[in-house]
């Protein structure tokens, strides 16, 4: 089993992304790459569409166990909260579209409930300040961060902080 060290600078940014989705602006509803991927985004572009609009972001990784049960309360947030755009980070650089595919499909999660970017250069962990995995980011439609909640997924606290996103 190789170990995977997270990573969360890189010089390089590798820019992933499904062919014309660039031009979506609402990307819960973004068509995916192929039929059964996730839909995979490069930060800027999830940064730019995601402007003006409420957001939760959750910061994850293929490596971690422990956030499948982060990644299900999540989805299961999407399907509630239609206002708000839903957005995986996946923090680890080394991870590719196909890496978040078949840990999605490992664990029994949706391929297409979540927007996915891997934060190749950090910028959005270091934008809202994130340290570890299992961190979900708020995020009101002005872009200020509203809530920030550290370890594990408690549904019925995302579910009140995410109604007063909206």
């Amino acid at each position: 089993m190789i170990r995977r060290t997270l990573v969360v600078g890189s010089a390089a940014v590798v820019l992933i992304a499904a062919c014309g989705v660039a031009h979506q602006t609402d990307l819960n509803s973004a068509p995916a790459a192929q039929s059964g991927s996730p839909r995979v985004l490069e930060p800027s572009q999830v940064q730019t569409q995601v402007a003006g609009r409420p957001a939760a972001y959750l910061f994850t990784a293929t490596s971690c166990e422990s956030c499948v049960a982060a990644v299900k309360a999540m989805q299961t947030a999407a399907r509630d909260h239609g206002g708000v755009q839903f957005v995986g980070v996946d923090m680890f650089s080394a991870d590719s579209p196909a890496d978040i595919s078949a840990w999605l499909q490992a664990n029994g999660l949706s391929l297409t409930m979540l927007v996915w970017t891997i934060d190749k250069d950090g910028s959005l962990t270091t934008k809202f300040g994130v340290t570890s995995l299992e961190t979900s980011v708020l995020v009101g439609s002005s872009g200020q961060i509203r809530f920030v909640n550290h370890g594990g997924a408690d549904p019925a606290l995302l579910a009140k902080q995410l109604a007063q996103l909206t």
